[in-house]
């Protein structure tokens, strides 16, 4: 749950975003302890910024940094900054593509923003702010991007008893994957960002008091 005390932001100290996402490609590899994330964004500075700075800030809390790649280069860590919630990388060109990838515990995340999950499914709750618990971004609503999303996942991350039927050997190797267009080709905000893992039909059955059964999927 959240503690710290919501921050008021007022109209008047809105500022054109620096920065957009022109596209977000996202490989989601879903685990029970630990998820990576590997996001690949193409970037360019946005002429109507009034901010006179070269450095890209993204949002990003409660992950684990892995690698930044920039242009297909691999930065050293002397060439950004990371804190509690921000990455900073200086002196970025006018368009680049931006590659990150982060590792996160969605099991832990009790906040439930971002992708989190709930009994044994993997879901998601991005508003307002919730993008920035699942990867490096610029977690703002006027900041379009199309989306691209590919989920991993081992089958024993799955809850399907066909899989389950399977050796534990081949639990182990099997993986199961789903590329999708998040809201198909249209520029979106992040805030709508959906994706969920599960098998989502179940079939139960009920004892009435009258000792009739009944049964649904």
């Amino acid at each position: 749950m959240k503690t710290q005390t919501p921050q008021t932001i007022f109209l008047k100290d809105y500022r054109p975003p620096q920065f957009f996402i022109d596209t977000a490609d996202l490989h989601i590899d879903l685990g029970e302890e630990w998820t990576t994330v590997k996001a690949r964004l193409k970037c360019r500075r946005n002429t109507a910024s009034t901010e006179n700075t070269k450095s890209l800030v993204l949002d990003g809390q409660k992950m684990e940094l892995q690698n930044v790649r920039l242009d297909n280069v691999e930065l050293i860590q002397e060439q950004f900054q990371v804190d509690d919630s921000h990455l900073t990388i200086p002196d970025v060109p006018e368009t680049f593509v931006l590659e990150t990838e982060v590792r996160i515990q969605p099991q832990n995340n009790t906040a439930l923003e971002g992708l989190y999950k709930s009994s044994k499914m993997f879901c998601t709750q991005c508003e307002s702010e919730g993008f920035r618990n699942i990867t490096y971004f610029l977690d703002r609503p006027d900041v379009m991007s199309l989306y691209s999303t590919n989920n991993f996942c081992r089958s024993s991350t799955l809850s399907s008893s066909a899989l389950k039927r399977k050796s534990d050997r081949f639990r182990k190797v099997f993986r199961r994957s789903a590329l999708g267009q998040v809201g198909g080709p249209i520029s979106k905000a992040c805030i709508p960002f959906c994706t969920c893992r599960r098998k989502l039909t179940e079939h139960r059955r009920f004892v009435h008091h009258s000792f009739r059964t009944s049964s649904y999927t």
